[in-house]
């Protein structure tokens, strides 16, 4: 019962404003990543973009790639990677999932975010739902990643 979207372009969004990586929060780099998320339709339709937009994610891309990882935000990175697969970066793609899987724990899962669930999280939970909870989403979202550059 969804609709298509009937704009498969960057018009009108964050990435289409092209701001600086440093100006950018989290909240918005995780709107800009769905951006690129829902317009590839997750990656199984070509995204179309100008020039000078494909230059400018070429380059904001691995910026925040570096960003993200220098502060082992493997949540944002990870997201990071599928837009460089889904846009064709394979280079970026390539050189970002070899340093994700460098901090994939022993028993499979991604390290979240400092700080993450913190606010379902409580004292008296049991350790183990509280590491779940901290990791899961980084975890799925790495594996998506992973997927992505797999299927490129």
């Amino acid at each position: 019962g969804l609709r298509p979207f009937s704009d498969l372009t960057l018009r009108g969004t964050w990435i289409s404003r092209q701001p600086e990586p440093w100006l950018v929060s989290h909240d918005v780099a995780y709107a800009a990543t769905h951006e690129i998320f829902y317009i590839s339709d997750f990656g199984s339709k070509e995204v179309v973009i100008d020039d000078a937009n494909r230059k400018y994610l070429k380059l904001i891309l691995s910026s925040w790639a570096e960003i993200y990882c220098e502060e082992s935000n493997y949540d944002l990175l990870s997201e990071v990677i599928m837009c460089a697969s889904y846009l064709g970066f394979l280079d970026i793609a390539n050189f970002w999932v070899t340093i994700l899987l460098e901090h994939q724990r022993p028993d499979g899962h991604f390290p979240g975010p400092s700080g993450s669930a913190s606010d379902i999280i409580h004292e008296d939970m049991d350790e183990r739902r509280g590491n779940f909870l901290r990791n899961y989403h980084t975890t799925i979202v790495g594996c998506l990643a992973l997927l992505s550059f797999d299927s490129t």
